[in-house]
Parts: structure tokens; sequence; C-alpha cells
């Protein structure tokens, strides 16, 4: 998350002025120029995520015009009740599937839709919560059971 919060990941804008002639072009929506900010918080593929996000979570899980801040307004630094911790965790699990959702286009010529990548990063938080100890499989179920009908 330093990474993405810093923008030091490897983003084609990032590869263009390190000196490469490459075309920019994201490839998740291509339509608009891949940065940082664009792929975590401006591009429809993961605007559709964080829609699903939102539907989940409420209206304070909507990412901000840059990741920085979406990070800061959802950052506890320390998260001390479960609602910090499944925030904390959501946020890190769908950054982390975006990046990789990204790098399996680019690199494997493969993809998933908005959806998959939603449920892969919600499963990924599931379990990290239930493994640390946070939450329950049984509170998992229950906080996954209004998602299931839609």
């Amino acid at each position: 998350m330093w990474m993405v919060a810093h923008k030091r990941i490897l983003t084609m804008d990032k590869i263009q002025q390190r000196g490469c002639s490459i075309a920019n072009r994201c490839c998740m929506c291509c339509r608009d120029e891949e940065s940082v900010d664009h792929l975590f918080t401006r591009c429809e593929f993961g605007l559709e995520i964080w829609t699903e996000v939102r539907r989940m979570c409420g209206d304070s899980f909507a990412p901000q015009e840059q990741i920085l801040d979406t990070i800061k307004c959802w950052k506890s630094d320390v998260p001390d009740t479960t609602t910090d911790w499944i925030g904390f965790c959501i946020l890190h699990a769908v950054c982390w599937q975006i990046w990789l959702e990204r790098n399996r286009r680019v690199f494997q010529d493969a993809s998933r839709s908005a959806k998959e990548v939603f449920w892969i990063a919600i499963r990924s938080t599931a379990d990290w919560l239930v493994a640390k100890g946070k939450i329950s499989r049984i509170q998992v179920m229950e906080w996954l059971r209004p998602l299931r009908l839609n």
C-alpha cells in the first residue's frame, strides 16, 4: 500500500517518464492514460468495484480523486474496532486485486470482470479477518448475506 500511496508502482506513465517509448493507455478501461490515480480511483473498471464496495459498506468507502486522499479517508493508524479492520482490509484487498488484474491483462492477456475482482477482494478480506481473529466465519456469513441477494 505504501507504494500505491507514494505512486511508486510502475504504471505506464512512470514507464514513459523513464524514457521508454510506449503507448500509454489504461488496459482496464481502454480510454484514458494509465497512472496510479487513474487506475485506483478514476478508471471505469475500478469504479465498478468501488461501487460494489460502497453498496456493501456505505458511502464512506467512496474513492477520492487521488489515491492518497482515498487512503487517508479510510485509514486509521491503528485499527481498533472490527469496522476499522474491515475497512483497512477492504482498501488493501481492492487495491491489490486491481493491481493484479492490471498485470494479468498486461502480461497474460487474460481478464476478469469487475464483479469477479470485487468478489476475490471480499473473499480475501474475509479470510484475512478470520485468520487474524477479528471476526468469525459466522460473522462473515452474516456480513455477506445482503450481497448474495443482489
